[in-house]
């Protein structure tokens, strides 16, 4: 027989009947208003209390209607029938997984799922997710339904809720003698109250709430002055750890640790991140999508069997890293959960003064060093400025400038939106390399680059040149921004402060010839670029690019009119110190087709390159043409 069957509505009276039972139909939304009501007067412990014996004795009279019809040796259908009840009422849908009995012994064991919960949906929209099952009316449904059938308590629990962010409603079911310690804080919730023992329960609640509330307030106040004493975060954990008697530990966004305090063990816990069961997975999303606080449990399979209460750091609306608590085993309290919150808060606090100092402290250098650079101000009033802020200027510097664009049109909008964080990152790789050196380099932020001052003591400390420090800068940023280009230019030494107006010209030109110097790195020194930069600082430098051009022009204008390569064929035939098989080699050309444009080259412009002053006239033009930017190689 299908329950529906049972099903019969009266047609003079519109009675709704269940067999002989009169039931009524109610709207959900009417019954997560009489749940808000029943919390709001009551209490969430009070009101749990009340929907889950609401929903045991609800359970109790179904099962008293199927005892009445149904036969008695069907225990299975019986138990059974409950979950159908659901399809009728349509406040659930069950999947049972398990099912277990055994008539003689009365052995009992159940497992399943509640999917569209009319209990979370409420909950949820009233609420919002909260840290416990909220599905107090079907909990105790179930639960009465089967103890009436079996003739004993048998206590329900959901282990999983879509009312605290789960997939589903995963429940279990089982005899109360066979949960143990388990359950012994719900079974108070089963029984009948009168005033005077809710009004002791009240006043013994209400003490013990006191105390967590003195205890919350007693970590507060000394994570707070931590914070307002600026100690640091290893005393912010210390605090913690102290008060909570527990391990605490930092991590940053890829969970590697940063801070510790307490017994910590090395273990992976990266890894068990990286391949995370189901429910694990679900707890991860809430963590680092949702910024949520979550409870794991990580297996000894990863090194160290631990119980681990996680809360994000979140700065900036970006999540900077995680802080968590760690026991050996056992659940965490919603005061461990306040107190983890709240240090995470003050954890966030102290990372956003510490960026907001350095940042401070580093526009005010790179105001200065603007100034410097530009030549706005006197130089001995910026000198004892910067002596004042700790950065002696009177010694010898190399001025190295970034310069960063995107390596595609595509790239544009996103490194235009993080040129913010492209420039924070820069600077923070560029000051890291300098962790051991009493000092950092002077960093100023412009448009498009960076500009560094370098002292040379650093250089030596750091064992490391201008050119292999400023390749390693760049590698350890590409490693993240794969998409934006990185251009570095580094001066030659600057002896002292009127010298580096000059350095930093000759880093900025430095990139302007980084294809003019034909390197294969990201980095150019201007030292490296020989005698022309040199010859373009006089005074004749225009009549030296007319002199140039006369001599080239032929050429130049054939190539554009005939889309030719004569001018490259040229420059290379010099590189190559006018060894045709090695220019053959470089464009990858037979000697005899360079012989070829060679004899054109010759009578096009009338230079005899086997002439060495001509030879040595048109090597020195075509790099002051290139120079100039008046021909492209």
């Amino acid at each position: 027989m299908q329950i529906t069957e049972l099903l019969s509505v009266d047609p003079k009276t519109k009675k709704i009947h269940l067999n002989d039972k009169r039931i009524v139909l109610m709207e959900t939304d009417a019954l997560g208003e009489l749940r808000k009501d029943l919390i709001s007067a009551l209490g969430v412990d009070r009101a749990k209390g009340f929907l889950l014996r609401y929903g045991w004795n609800c359970g109790m009279n179904y099962a008293r209607i199927f005892k009445s019809f149904m036969p008695a040796n069907s225990d299975t259908d019986w138990l059974y029938a409950g979950s159908e009840i659901h399809a009728i009422t349509g406040d659930v849908s069950v999947d049972i997984e398990k099912l277990h009995f055994d008539p003689e012994t009365k052995a009992y064991y159940a497992e399943g799922y509640w999917h569209d919960s009319y209990e979370a949906e409420q909950h949820l929209k009233h609420y919002g997710l909260q840290h416990d099952p909220v599905c107090f009316t079907l909990v105790g449904y179930a639960g009465g339904y089967v103890s009436e059938h079996l003739g004993q308590t048998v206590i329900f629990r959901e282990i999983e809720c879509v009312g605290k962010g789960d997939p589903h409603c995963h429940w279990i079911a089982k005899p109360a003698e066979d949960w143990g310690e388990a359950i012994q804080d719900e079974l108070p919730y089963y029984e009948e109250e009168n005033l005077a023992q809710e009004l002791d329960r009240a006043y013994i609640r209400i003490e013990r709430q006191n105390e967590r509330f003195q205890k919350v307030l007693l970590v507060d106040e000394q994570l707070s002055s931590a914070l307002l004493h600026r100690k640091g975060l290893p005393s912010i954990i210390r605090v913690l750890g102290k008060q909570l008697d527990c391990t605490v530990v930092i991590e940053d966004k890829d969970f590697h640790l940063f801070e510790s305090y307490g017994p910590y063990k090395e273990h992976d816990f990266a890894h068990f991140l990286r391949n995370p069961q189901e429910q694990a997975g679900t707890l991860l999303n809430r963590l680092t999508k949702q910024k949520r606080t979550i409870e794991l449990s990580v297996p000894e399979a990863f090194g160290w069997p631990h119980q681990r209460l996680l809360s994000p750091i979140v700065v900036d609306n970006e999540i900077w890293g995680y802080l968590s608590l760690l026991k050996p085993s056992g659940a965490y309290s919603e005061m461990d959960i306040m107190c983890l919150e709240r240090a995470a808060t003050i954890c966030a606090i102290q990372l956003l003064n510490e960026r907001i100092s350095l940042e401070t402290e580093q526009r005010i250098k790179g105001e200065f060093l603007d100034a410097i650079l530009t030549g706005d101000g006197r130089m001995d009033h910026l000198s004892r400025q910067m002596n004042v802020l700790g950065y002696p200027l009177n010694r010898s510097h190399y001025v190295l400038v970034f310069q960063f664009a995107p390596l595609a049109s595509s790239a544009y909008a996103r490194a235009n939106r993080d040129m913010d964080e492209i420039k924070r990152e820069l600077s923070s790789i560029i000051s890291g390399q300098f962790k051991q050196s009493e000092s950092t380099p002077l960093i100023s932020s412009k448009l498009d680059q960076i500009v560094a001052l370098i002292p040379t003591q650093m250089q030596n400390m750091e064992h490391l040149d201008p050119q292999h420090m400023a390749e390693f800068i760049v590698e350890t940023f590409s490693r993240k921004y794969q998409d934006v280009h990185i251009t570095v230019g580094i001066s030659s030494k600057c002896e002292g402060i009127e010298d580096y107006r000059r350095g930093y010209e000759e880093a900025k030109k430095a990139i302007q010839l980084s294809d003019f110097h034909h390197s294969t790195s990201n980095v150019v020194s201007f030292s490296d670029l020989g005698f022309i930069p040199h010859i373009a600082s006089g005074d004749n430098f225009d009549d030296m690019v007319q002199f140039s051009y006369n001599l080239l022009n032929k050429l130049i204008h054939y190539d554009r009119q005939n889309r030719s390569e004569l001018i490259k064929t040229m420059h290379s035939y010099l590189e190559c110190q006018g060894n045709v098989l090695k220019t053959s080699r470089m464009m990858n050309m037979s000697p005899g087709s360079i012989k070829y444009r060679l004899k054109r080259i010759e009578e096009i412009s009338n230079i005899d390159l086997t002439r060495s002053s001509a030879f040595f006239d048109a090597r020195l033009a075509l790099k002051i043409l290139q120079y100039a930017g008046k021909v492209e190689l």
